[in-house]
């Protein structure tokens, strides 16, 4: 199936004379993603763990402006009732 959707021919040549080495490269693979609201609520909870020191400040206000961005971005996927309160 790789082989045939590969429209590139160098890749599809590697496919096709190197399979059991893509083959046991992709069986090692493992893949991970995070949401838009997971990160975002990271950023808040991150934010909730600093003090009140100078440096702390300063960091909750460099942390908020990404995380307001995403919270309040259309295509994050994040509905307003999952937005945390006092947030954008």
């Amino acid at each position: 199936m790789l082989i045939s959707s590969a429209k590139n021919t160098a890749v599809r040549r590697l496919l096709s004379e190197q399979s059991d080495a893509v083959r046991s490269c992709l069986d090692r693979l493992n893949v991970s993603c995070v949401t838009w609201a997971q990160l975002a609520d990271h950023l808040a909870a991150y934010q909730n763990a600093l003090g009140n020191g100078a440096g702390d400040r300063t960091l909750k206000r460099l942390i908020r402006g990404p995380e307001q961005e995403i919270r309040a971005h259309p295509r994050a996927g994040i509905q307003k009732h999952d937005r945390m309160p006092g947030r954008v």
